[in-house]
């Protein structure tokens, strides 16, 4: 509030300055950027905020270190990194969004003088009630437990001041360091917060009236004449009347954000004829190879698109194509090949088993956060294996050793664990690669090293091992070539808009060459619906003006050439995208005086005084109502109806309405009474749950409004074309 009395204070100066500002904006913008009436150069702004200037350099360093972060965050839980398109996409609006709401709260810190202490900070971290993220860091998670622990805390500081140990503790130091940062914005924004938050109260007189609001009920008798009387083809709208309707609702009808929509015509990437004959060889050749080998895994590695799989499936898991032919012949046979989903597929039956559908086993876990903990714990199972298969009790070594803390208590049991409920390595090292009375070690990234015996596997269920040999049927570079000479010529010989145009309508479709108009997008987005993942077209459409037509624009399996058919800017809609709506509400209207006039010339210019008097008028039975409330304004045999209960709750009982016009129908209506709620002497719990509900709203409100009133300026989608 201090910031905002002083904005107000000096608004005269900042309205008489405008006009030089104005020059010096053009004149600093032109100096700072890189592209200039001048040089010609690529601008390296990205953005503004509240006229802080966000450069590209800044933006990405931000935007690659948030990637570089989950790649830590997923490699600590033994997770490989997959990034698309789409996933890129996000991380990059998470960034922007991340670095606006740092930009925007540094101004109010400061302005208000909100620090963050590097005693608060230290007591965040270790101190007796740590922040929530400290409790979740997997390095002060302590593994006999699988709770937080406070020494472990201590410990990781520790070991950060050890230069020995730089090499080790690199990631996590990193993904330490991130977390810290976090902390820190996160306190020093909940200090601002509760800031804001002190002036929230409610009154004990104030849940007073919440209450009886939400609680006070309604009898009425009413009368309706629904709006579907009348027939919507016998009321005429012009054009003049809705643009009417619209200039004096403008607030209903704001498009947010400037949106884009194209028509677009695709060049897909689909193998030739001859493409085809070169898979289906390579495969036919492939395949002879294949039935000769003993090493499945690497011959696949070297020749298939389909990984090996070391897994065994039962019948009702098959193809069922395929199934009764592997379940009959012998291992080492191939099928195929067949064309199935773009591919040419052989499959080897590798191996059938008799595999069991549960087993009972225990363990022994030991967990791993680094790489001395994992040579400790090898060397410490394999001692303890040896003491065991010497004869020592494997459920007392469970206890005295294991981190795991339900199974630890029961001797490292288990339990029976269901085929495909645990961790594919685990799963695949119980049921398919050892047996009953089996005793071995499996690390698994997500869990830590397993000493595991397997106490009971009785194999029923007959399952097969395949391997499958997978052969693509892609477009060839002659082919794709061709394609791409065929989207050229296309784009070339179609630059003008009419000429455009009249190509879209005439084109006639193939397999390979498809017409469309896209839903409208933003610019933020990446996917184009019905194009799917289109980036670079979203980045084309946001770079040039309206009515251009594109050079040839490439996708993952497809070429693009489109036209920048509609720019719709911020601001009120044009009537043409709401027209129908419009219409609607416009007709609506029209029906409503309708009804009212022809009720006044019934009436003979004077106003019934009772609900029989309109009943006769109207030509309509009196209904009545009961237990309506100002909180759920709903009328039975009427519908949701806010205009007409927010009336009826300022009425007097027993006096009667004038016409209403109602979201569903003309009403007229008396209050029979009010029903005030009971009585209650403690309005403390009412006005609690008044304050709880207003904080969270203010809580969520904060950012959202701060933003709001922020000039803020996005140029992301001058930079980033995927």
């Amino acid at each position: 509030m201090a910031m905002i009395t002083r904005i107000r204070k000096h608004s005269g100066l900042i309205v008489f300055f405008i006009g030089v500002a104005m020059v010096l904006f053009v004149v600093t913008d032109a100096l700072n950027s890189r592209i200039d009436v001048l040089s010609g150069q690529k601008s390296n702004k990205i953005g503004k905020v509240n006229g802080v200037t966000i450069t590209y350099d800044e933006f990405n360093a931000r935007y690659q270190y948030e990637i570089e972060i989950i790649r830590l965050q997923n490699s600590l839980q033994g997770l490989e990194s997959v990034f698309d398109d789409t996933r890129y996409a996000q991380i990059n609006d998470f960034a922007w969004n991340g670095m606006l709401e740092e930009k925007i709260l540094d101004f109010e810190f400061r302005e208000l003088g909100l620090v963050l202490t590097d005693d608060e900070l230290y007591d965040l971290i270790q101190g007796p009630n740590p922040h929530p993220v400290i409790r979740q860091f997997p390095y002060f998670i302590n593994p006999n437990t699988n709770t937080f622990d406070p020494a472990a805390v201590s410990q990781f500081l520790q070991s950060l001041e050890n230069p020995e140990l730089e090499e080790q503790i690199r990631d996590p130091r990193r993904l330490y360091e991130h977390y810290k940062q976090f902390i820190y914005h996160d306190q020093i924004k909940r200090k601002y917060v509760n800031t804001i938050l002190k002036g929230v109260h409610v009154s004990t007189w104030q849940a007073k009236e919440d209450y009886i609001e939400k609680n006070k009920r309604a009898n009425i008798d009413y009368i309706f004449v629904n709006y579907n009387t009348i027939a919507d083809s016998s009321i005429s709208v012009t054009d003049k009347e809705l643009q009417s309707y619209l200039n004096k609702n403008k607030k209903k009808y704001q498009q947010q954000e400037e949106i884009r929509q194209i028509d677009y015509v695709t060049f897909s990437l689909v193998p030739s004829a001859e493409d085809t004959l070169v898979a289906k060889s390579h495969i036919e050749e492939a395949t002879e190879k294949y039935i000769t080998q003993s090493d499945d895994s690497l011959f696949l590695l070297r020749h298939s698109q389909t990984d090996y799989d070391p897994d065994y499936y039962p019948r009702d898991e098959v193809n069922v194509a395929l199934a009764d032919s592997l379940f009959k012949v012998d291992s080492g046979t191939v099928l195929g090949p067949f064309f199935e989903e773009g591919s040419f597929i052989s499959v080897k039956l590798i191996n059938r088993k008799l595999i069991a559908d549960s087993i009972h086993a225990r363990h022994i876990l030991i967990g791993i956060r680094s790489e001395q903990e994992f040579i400790n714990a090898v060397s410490l199972l394999d001692s303890v294996q040896s003491d065991i298969e010497g004869g020592a009790s494997f459920e007392e070594l469970a206890t005295l050793h294991s981190q795991h803390r339900i199974t630890k208590e029961k001797g490292g049991d288990m339990g029976w664990i269901q085929r495909g409920v645990e961790d594919f390595l685990l799963n695949t090292a119980l049921f398919f690669t050892h047996d009953q009375g089996d005793i071995f070690k499996i690390y698994v990234p997500s869990q830590g090293l397993h000493l595991i015996e397997i106490l009971e596997a009785t194999p029923t269920i007959e399952a097969v091992k395949l391997g499958f040999l997978t052969q693509p049927v892609e477009a060839s570079t002659k082919t794709t070539r061709g394609i791409y000479s065929m989207a050229g010529k296309f784009a070339a010989e179609n630059q003008k808009p009419e000429d455009f145009i009249k190509a879209f309508e005439n084109l006639e479709e193939t397999v390979v060459i498809k017409k469309n108009i896209s839903e409208p997008f933003k610019v933020s987005e990446y996917l184009v619906s019905p194009l799917g993942s289109a980036r670079p077209v979203v980045y084309w459409s946001y770079n040039v003006k309206e009515k251009s037509v594109s050079s040839v624009l490439e996708l993952s399996d497809k070429y693009v050439v489109a036209y920048l058919s509609d720019v719709r800017k911020k601001g009120t809609k044009p009537l043409e995208d709401i027209k129908l709506e419009i219409e609607a509400e416009v007709r609506k209207e029209k029906k409503a005086k309708k009804i009212i006039d022809n009720i006044e010339a019934k009436s003979g210019g004077s106003t019934p005084t009772t609900l029989d008097q309109y009943a006769q008028i109207m030509e309509q039975d009196i209904r009545s109502a009961e237990g309506i409330t100002f909180n759920t304004p709903f009328i039975a045999g009427i519908g949701r109806e806010l205009t007409v209960t927010g009336m009826l709750f300022g009425m007097q009982s027993g006096t009667i309405s004038d016409l209403i016009k109602g979201e569903n129908g003309i009403v007229v209506l008396t209050v029979k009474e009010f029903l005030d709620p009971p009585e209650t002497l403690d309005y403390s719990p009412y006005r609690n749950q008044m304050e709880s509900t207003l904080v969270s709203r203010t809580e969520a409100q904060v950012m959202e409004d701060l933003r709001k009133n922020s000039k803020i300026i996005d140029s992301r989608h001058k930079f980033y074309n995927q």
